[in-house]
């Protein structure tokens, strides 16, 4: 059995929905060549083609479409076990977005920043600045 990475059939997926390789290295901000390894790795690992080139671009073969398929059940499976899991944790999780004002932002919210994420360090902190 294959040993199949979980972010290379995110890549797959991604290249077939945007319909070429370059259309997904800018979405994953990779290089093209990058994308392309990762494609050509994940058909080496199945020893099967998955995606064909076009004059238009890229589209899936019936192997490809195949795996699309059952890629988006192992994606959203995988996403169900890791939110049932982050459950049993005590930490503190998810995304906190914080809106200040350019001198705040400068002074005020680094020291603070740095505290919280010693102690959270699985909190996403999404900091925006405007004009108050």
């Amino acid at each position: 059995m294959a040993n199949l990475n979980l972010d290379y059939l995110a890549t797959f997926r991604l290249v077939v929905s945007r319909g070429s390789f370059s259309g997904a290295a800018e979405a994953l901000s990779l290089s093209q060549p990058a994308v392309s390894l990762q494609i050509r790795q994940l058909e080496q690992a199945l020893q099967v083609r998955l995606i064909e080139r076009t004059s238009r671009g890229v589209r899936p073969t019936p192997a490809g479409l195949t795996l699309v398929e059952h890629s988006m059940k192992i994606d959203a499976v995988v996403s169900t076990a890791v939110e049932s899991v982050c459950l049993h944790s005590d930490e503190i999780t998810g995304t906190v977005t914080v809106g200040t004002g350019a001198t705040a932002c400068i002074h005020l919210l680094p020291p603070l920043l740095q505290q919280l994420r010693q102690a959270h360090p699985l909190l996403k902190v999404d900091v925006r600045t405007g004009n108050t």
